[in-house]
C-alpha cells in the first residue's frame, strides 16, 4: 500500500506546479502520512517535519478542524513523550468537533500507549477504552485488535486479570482476519492473560507465538510457568532467549531480575549477585528517563487547556438558560395574576369600558382629522426632500466613479504589498526552520545578524504558541537578541551552548539573562509614570 501512495506522491510532484495555501498543505499532509508509516516499518527512512509545520500552520489559520486533527495526530506519532503527547492532546480536543471516529480511536489508542510506557495505568486504561469505544463503530479490525491487546495488557498491570482475559478471548475471534504477525501478539496477550488460570493453554498460545515471531515476551511466559514448575534450569534456558529479543532497556532490566530469582532458586548465587548489580545500575538509568519523559504535567496542563474553553461555553450557555427560565416564571406569574383580577371585576369593566370607549371613539376621531392634515403637510416635504436627494445622487454618482478608478489602484498596490509581506513570511519561517534545526545538533552559526535572529524567532513563535503566549505575557520590548537567548534557553541549551551558538561567551549571555529578567519591572514603573 505504502508503494501505490509513493507512485501517487511522485506522479503529483512531477506532473502538477503545486501552489502554495491549501494545495501545498494537503500535499504536506499526504507526504508526512506516508513518510510515517513508512517510518513505522522502517525507522531509517526520514520523516520531514516542515511538511507537518506548514500543514499545521494552514489549517490552523483557516479552520479545517479535520486536517487540522489529523496533522497533530501524525506530528504527535512522529515525537518523542513530552511532545507525543502535547500535540496528541490538541489533536484530541478538535477531533472532538468532528465525526471521525477512526481518527479518535488512533488518537486515543495512541495516547493510552504512551500513558503504559509512563506506567499511569489509570489514564492509560480511560483512553484504552475509549479507543475500543471509538472503534466498534468503524471497520477497522487490525487497529480494533491492536487497542483490545493494549487493553488487555493494561488490565493485567492494574491487576483485573478477569478483564484482561475477557479482551484477550475476544481477540482470538479475529485471528482469521489479522496478518500473522499480529496474530503472534495475540497470542501472546492470550497467554499473559490466562497464565494464571489454565496453564496448559498459555504455555500453547506462547508456543504458536513463537513458531510466528520470537519475542521476548512469549520466552517470558514459558520461562514463568516452567519457574511454577519448579523447572529452574528450563525457565533460565527461557529467560536467556528472552534476553537476545529485549526490546528496551526497561525489559532487559525485568528479565534480568527474574533471571537472578531463578539462579539462586537453582544454588547460583554468586552468578545471582551479578546480575542483580547489573539490574540495579540498569533501574537507575530506567528511573532517569522515566523522569526526563514524564508527560504528567504536560497531559494535565492539557486537559486542562481543553476543559478552560469548553467550560467558558458550557458557562455562556448555562447563564442563557438561567435567564431563560427567570424570564418564562415571571412571566407566567403576571399572566395568572391578570387573569385572576379580570374574573373578580369582569362585570364592573364592561360597564366602564363601553362609556371610556365612546370617548375614546370621539377624541380619536378629531386626532384623526388633526392626523391627516399634519401628514399632508408632511408629505410636501417629503416630496421636496425627495428632489433635493435626487439631485445630490447624481453628483455624489460623478463622484463615485472617479473615486473608483484610484481606490482600484489602490487595491491592486494593497495586494502586491500583501503577497510581498506574504513572502517575507514564509522565507523568514523556512530560514527561522533551517537556523533552528542547527541550533538543535550544535552547529555553529556564522555572522548572526538581525534577520537570521527575526527568522528563528518567527519560526519557533509558529511552532511553540505556548513559548509566544508566555513570553509576551512575561516581558515586553525585547530585542531580537534578547528573544533569540530566550528561545535558546526554552530548547534546553545551557549559557555556554547558546554562547557557542551564537559566537560570544557565556559571561556576556549570562549577563543578557540577568538584564532580561529585570526588564518586566522597569517596563512596569514605566507604565506607571
Amino acid at each position: 500500500m505504502t508503494d501505490s501512495a509513493s507512485k501517487v506522491i511522485k506522479t503529483i510532484e512531477n506532473t502538477y506546479n503545486i501552489k502554495d495555501g491549501k494545495e501545498r498543505a494537503y500535499y504536506s499532509l499526504l507526504k508526512y502520512q506516508l513518510q510515517f508509516r513508512q517510518n513505522y516499518i522502517n525507522k531509517n527512512i526520514h520523516v520531514e517535519d516542515s511538511l507537518i509545520n506548514y500543514s499545521i500552520l494552514y489549517y490552523s489559520n483557516n479552520e479545517d478542524t479535520r486536517n487540522l486533527a489529523l496533522s497533530y495526530y501524525l506530528k504527535g506519532r512522529t515525537s518523542k513523550n513530552k511532545e507525543a503527547i502535547r500535540y496528541l492532546k490538541k489533536s484530541e480536543f478538535i477531533a472532538n468537533k468532528t465525526n471521525n471516529n477512526s481518527l479518535k480511536m488512533r488518537i486515543c489508542g495512541a495516547i493510552s500507549t504512551i500513558n503504559v510506557d509512563n506506567e499511569d495505568y489509570k489514564t492509560a486504561l480511560t483512553y484504552g477504552l475509549k479507543s475500543i469505544e471509538y472503534g466498534k463503530k468503524v471497520n477497522d479490525n487490525e487497529t480494533l485488535i491492536q487497542f483490545m491487546l493494549n487493553l488487555s495488557s493494561i488490565y493485567n498491570n492494574v491487576g483485573k486479570y478477569d478483564s484482561a482475559v475477557f479482551f484477550a478471548n475476544k481477540c482470538i475471534d479475529y485471528l482469521d482476519k489479522v496478518p500473522p504477525t499480529q496474530k503472534a501478539s495475540i497470542y501472546i496477550n492470550v497467554a499473559a492473560a490466562i497464565i494464571r488460570s489454565d496453564t496448559i493453554k498459555a504455555k500453547e498460545y506462547a508456543l504458536k507465538s513463537l513458531e510466528i515471531r520470537k519475542s521476548n515476551n512469549a520466552y517470558q511466559i514459558l520461562a514463568k510457568l516452567a519457574r511454577d514448575r519448579k523447572d529452574y534450569a528450563q525457565s533460565e534456558t527461557y529467560l536467556e532467549e528472552a534476553l537476545k529479543y529485549s526490546p528496551s532497556v526497561d525489559w532487559e532490566a525485568f528479565i534480568l531480575y527474574e533471571l537472578a530469582q531463578t539462579k539462586e532458586h537453582m544454588g547460583k548465587y554468586k552468578e545471582a549477585n551479578i546480575i542483580s548489580k547489573k539490574v540495579i545500575e540498569l533501574r537507575d538509568s530506567v528511573e532517569h528517563i522515566h523522569a526526563r519523559d514524564s508527560i504528567k504535567e504536560i497531559q494535565l496542563a492539557a486537559e486542562l487547556d481543553n476543559k478552560k474553553q469548553s467550560e467558558m461555553k458550557a458557562k455562556d450557555d448555562y447563564t442563557a438558560i438561567i435567564v431563560v427560565v427567570l424570564t418564562t416564571i415571571i412571566a407566567i406569574t403576571i399572566a395568572a395574576y391578570a387573569i385572576k383580577r379580570r374574573k373578580h371585576k369582569k362585570s364592573m369593566d364592561v360597564i366602564e369600558n363601553m362609556e371610556k370607549n365612546m370617548e375614546n371613539m370621539e377624541k380619536d376621531i378629531k386626532t384623526m382629522e388633526k392626523h391627516v392634515d399634519n401628514a399632508e403637510k408632511q408629505m410636501d416635504k417629503y416630496r421636496h426632500n425627495i428632489k433635493k436627494l435626487e439631485e445630490k445622487n447624481k453628483e455624489k454618482e460623478k463622484e463615485i466613479n472617479a473615486a473608483g478608478k484610484e481606490t482600484r489602484k489602490q487595491l491592486a498596490k494593497l495586494k502586491k504589498e500583501t503577497e510581498k509581506a506574504k513572502q517575507k513570511e514564509t522565507e523568514l519561517y523556512q530560514k527561522g526552520f533551517d537556523i533552528y534545526n542547527k541550533v538543535k545538533n550544535g552547529t555553529k552559526i556564522q555572522g548572526w545578524d538581525n534577520e537570521k535572529m527575526k527568522s528563528i524567532v518567527t519560526f519557533y513563535t509558529t511552532i511553540n504558541t505556548d513559548f509566544k503566549k508566555q513570553t509576551e505575557q512575561a516581558y515586553t520590548g525585547l530585542t531580537e537578541y534578547q528573544y533569540t537567548i530566550l528561545i535558546m534557553k526554552d530548547m534546553g541549551l545551557n549559557n555556554k551552548q547558546i554562547a557557542d551558538a551564537l559566537g560570544t561567551n557565556d559571561n556576556a549571555i549570562r549577563t543578557m539573562i540577568s538584564r532580561i529578567k529585570k526588564r518586566p519591572k522597569e517596563q512596569s514603573q514605566q507604565n506607571k509614570e
